[in-house]
């Protein structure tokens, strides 16, 4: 049986976390919910063993705001608008 190289090396392949919010202007609780969210993975103690740990594991990429223009706008002039500004 034939072994290739590649089964020799080990190979650690960092994964990562995309969680954009806001991308519609009209959401407004989105933003609100992952800066909660956030705060809570950064600040709070879960209580697990070996969370810390789990959360250095991942990339972690939080965009409260895709759409920030909009948002703004939506809280100005057009409760419904829903497209960029």
């Amino acid at each position: 049986m034939r072994q290739s190289r590649r089964d020799h090396r080990v190979q650690h392949v960092q994964q990562h976390s995309l969680t954009p919010q806001d991308i519609h202007a009209r959401e407004w609780v989105a933003p609100a919910v992952l800066t909660y969210v956030a705060e809570q993975l950064t600040l709070e103690d879960l209580g697990q063993e070996g969370w810390d740990e789990r959360l250095k594991e991942l990339n972690w990429y939080l965009v409260p705001s895709v759409n920030p223009d909009g948002y703004e706008y939506t809280w100005d002039v057009d409760r419904v608008w829903r497209k960029t500004r």
